[in-house]
């Protein structure tokens, strides 16, 4: 299992793809995320951590 801050570093890589993918969908909000520094760190650092709070939370059981 990959500690949280090698976890964020990957996960962060796939945010991005998946905001990429759905730019279609929502200009805006990819537009934010992709410009705003700060909003991209707030958004992938929570995503990041409550996924990685699940997953470990599955494998403990």
């Amino acid at each position: 299992m990959n500690p949280a801050d090698k976890f964020r570093l990957v996960f962060k890589n796939l945010l991005e793809a998946l905001f990429s993918e759905r730019l279609d969908q929502n200009q805006e909000i990819f537009a934010k995320f992709m410009n705003d520094s700060l909003f991209q760190d707030l958004v992938t650092a929570g995503l990041s951590d409550e996924t990685y709070r699940r997953l470990r939370g599955s494998q403990e059981k």
